[in-house]
């Protein structure tokens, strides 16, 4: 194809699914019976079965000499991110970065350096630059920006914008958290349930106020009060988003990590084996990362409960996930490198 780029002709390949059917390389001949059952598993409802297994049956389909000559071997999800976030997704996000200081320049200019525009524009910059672990300017982005939010309302404290304001302040909360400071992220996290009410019923940002207020909780050690906000939050999410989305599975993930700190073990791994295959099918930016810390708990309770091969299988696998996700899975990294290693010595 041509590229506008390069200017000039760039050779493509593809591999043999995309020669038509009458060409002698041809890969997929298949009769009416086959497209008859391939049509009637298209109608089942798949959502509970992890894609990985289908790259793997399709690969051990094929004829060992076959698959060597097509190059057709399945790549795990982690492995093709270990390459496309530092080449293309963090170089993305820091143009996001400066676009967004760009307009924030403009938004001055044209609404007032005071506005709550300039705000909602300091607060994605704040949301951006967590994403890069620019954590000191994350704080002082969002610090600055909620100010300029605070009082965007009428006066019965009717925010204009009630979702993007309570979005703000949770997502300031739980920067505050990684920051050490429970404390003041129990105070942000309090005031973005209460603006998320303003919402409509069935709003997603009231099972998140609900969320950061536990999780605030948890970092605190007052884990009943946390376990009992999860339970709420996470029956929110499932009546409202649905068994499968991003929201349950961390809400499930949240919960676990309460029970366990209580001593409620089995609960707390039931929970974890389902937010991990939640967060192997949604599609979100924080669903790796949150796989990742799943498999390395797993791994934790597997090697508590004398299953050093159960262990040594979960932290390898999270060691690989959070490996593709570069600076922002190095912290937990390090400490499934220390699992692996008690692990290794019980061996």
């Amino acid at each position: 194809g041509s590229s506008a780029a390069l200017a000039v002709q760039v050779l493509r390949f593809n591999g043999k699914l995309f020669k038509q059917p009458n060409h002698d390389s041809y890969s997929l001949l298949l009769n009416q019976e086959q497209i008859d059952g391939l049509i009637l598993a298209a109608h089942s409802n798949w959502r509970e079965v992890e894609p990985a297994i289908f790259g793997t049956l399709l690969e051990r389909a094929l004829d060992p000499a076959e698959r060597h000559a097509l190059g057709a071997h399945y790549t795990p999800r982690a492995y093709v991110e270990r390459l496309v976030l530092p080449s293309v997704i963090e170089p993305l996000r820091a143009d996001w970065a400066n676009a967004q200081a760009a307009a924030l320049v403009l938004t001055r200019k044209y609404n007032g350096a005071e506005s709550p525009e300039a705000g909602k524009l300091m607060c994605s910059m704040a949301y951006a630059y967590g994403l890069l672990g620019r954590l000191g300017d994350a704080l002082a982005y969002y610090d600055a920006g909620l100010k300029l939010m605070s009082g965007d309302h009428d006066a019965n404290g009717k925010y204009t914008d009630p979702g993007t304001y309570s979005a703000n302040l949770g997502n300031y909360a739980g920067q505050l958290r990684l920051a050490g400071d429970p404390e003041k992220s129990l105070v942000y996290s309090r005031e973005a349930l209460r603006v998320a009410y303003q919402m409509p019923e069935g709003d997603r940002g009231v099972s998140w106020g609900m969320m950061n207020i536990a999780s605030s909780l948890l970092n605190m050690g007052r884990y009943a009060e946390a376990e009992s906000l999860y339970r709420e939050a996470l029956d929110f999410s499932v009546k409202y988003s649905g068994k499968v989305s991003y929201e349950t599975g961390s809400y499930s993930y949240n919960l676990a990590r309460a029970l366990i700190r209580q001593s409620k073990t089995e609960e707390g791994e039931a929970l974890l084996q389902n937010a991990l295959v939640i967060f192997r099918q949604v599609k979100t930016g924080s669903s790796p990362y949150l796989s990742g810390t799943t498999l390395d708990i797993l791994g934790q309770l597997a090697y508590e409960q004398g299953d050093t091969v159960k262990a040594e299988t979960y932290l390898n696998e999270s060691f690989t996930v959070l490996s593709a996700l570069g600076k922002r899975g190095e912290a937990q990294k390090a400490t499934v490198q220390a699992d692996l290693a008690l692990v290794f010595v019980a061996r």
